[in-house]
């Protein structure tokens, strides 16, 4: 029996500095405001389970795949293109250890707003991710929402809520904080150092990944489980048939000092590439944990998801 598509997204770009002699874009001063403290509600894609936040970019609203896991917010070219057809663009240099194959094109935009979260004067990318969006059917999706723009300030991702929050010193929880064994990249993404069974690894901490990954030397195989049979593509277009995962037993998983992940099993065992890539996806954050990513900090904490009311009140 096929199980539902499940995308396994994960960008690693790292930007270049960008020489005079490549006739460059003027510098940029990127700023960010908040409007007013508020949760943004969140999209959920019927087909991939991935989180999709309503975007305005340069005035013109989009949906986007909410993406931990990627250091920098990437358009589709098609969008870019009709939208914005006389807006100035550039190749942007890869870093080696980018698992993008092909080098994007790199531009100015005015204004980026993520719901209450206000962007002046940021860098953009975009590729063609024709292959990537179509596996959207439930919702339009025209790019991928990367660090570099959530990460100019602390947010609260919830999964399990479908809400993403910016923070200020006001809202900034207080209590019920775990801070998590983590490093930040300086690709702004956060990897979350584990341990299952006195057995230390990393894993990416990965929003844009439906599924979540384990070394299988430190995860035993569930043989008892049914393998799961499905497809992957990645944020190159790669696509497969009949790709086989097995998942690992049930188990523990200790993220923190003062924080375990109880009853967590994650795939251990794929037949495609994708699956050598250990990550934290969204099917492991939706089950009632929220993560607080502070970049600026270089923090990440767990904390239990709230109980929000998404029924409009009566007046």
């Amino acid at each position: 029996m096929r199980t539902l598509l499940h995308i396994c997204l994960l960008i690693t770009y790292i930007l270049l500095p960008i020489h005079a002699q490549q006739a460059p874009i003027p510098p940029i001063n990127t700023t960010h405001s908040l409007e007013k403290p508020g949760i943004i509600r969140l999209k959920q894609d019927k087909n991939t389970q991935l989180l999709l936040a309503t975007c305005s970019v340069n005035g013109v609203k989009c949906q986007m795949i909410v993406d931990t896991a990627a250091s920098h917010t990437t358009f589709h070219s098609g969008f870019i293109d009709k939208h914005f057809p006389t807006i100035k663009r550039i190749k942007a240099p890869i870093a080696p250890g980018s698992n993008v194959k092909t080098v994007p094109d790199i531009f100015p935009l005015n204004d980026v707003n993520i719901g209450n979260f206000h962007i002046k004067n940021c860098l953009g990318l975009c590729l063609d991710l024709s292959p990537l969006i179509s596996q959207f059917t439930d919702t339009p999706v025209v790019g991928i929402l990367g660090m570099n723009y959530m990460g100019l300030r602390p947010f609260r991702l919830s999964a399990t809520n479908k809400t993403l929050e910016f923070l200020t010193e006001k809202n900034y929880p207080q209590r019920g904080l775990h801070e998590l064994h983590s490093s930040l990249r300086r690709t702004q993404v956060f990897t979350i150092h584990c341990q299952r069974e006195g057995n230390k690894f990393p894993l990416l901490l990965d929003s844009g990944s439906s599924l979540s990954f384990a070394p299988k030397a430190h995860w035993p195989i569930d043989e008892t489980a049914r393998p799961i049979v499905t497809q992957t593509t990645d944020i190159n277009g790669k696509e497969a048939d009949s790709i086989i995962m097995k998942r690992g037993i049930i188990s523990d998983l200790k993220l923190g000092e003062n924080y375990t992940l109880h009853n967590a099993q994650f795939i251990v065992d794929s037949s495609h590439p994708t699956g050598k890539r250990n990550q934290i996806g969204v099917d492991t954050l939706s089950k009632g944990v929220d993560v607080l990513l502070d970049v600026p900090n270089k923090k990440v904490y767990a904390m239990k998801a709230e109980k929000h009311d998404s029924t409009p009140k009566k007046k």
